[in-house]
């Protein structure tokens, strides 16, 4: 997929509305441009959504 001015656009939207870092958010708009539903990442925070995209932390220990 080829960062284009409307990704870029988006991110930056996005990186303010939800307060994370444009890397962040470009990797989120990414994902749901690309039709993902879940992103799986340490950096961001379990459970939340960004851009429409269900944020899942892999490695978060979940109670028994």
């Amino acid at each position: 997929m080829a960062i284009d001015a409307e990704l870029v656009a988006s991110a930056i939207a996005t990186s303010r509305s939800a307060q994370v870092s444009y890397w962040d958010a470009l990797i989120a708009e990414a994902a749901a441009r690309g039709g993902a539903g879940r992103l799986l990442t340490e950096d961001l925070a379990d459970g939340a959504t960004i851009a429409g995209v269900s944020i899942a932390n892999p490695l978060r220990q979940h109670d028994a």
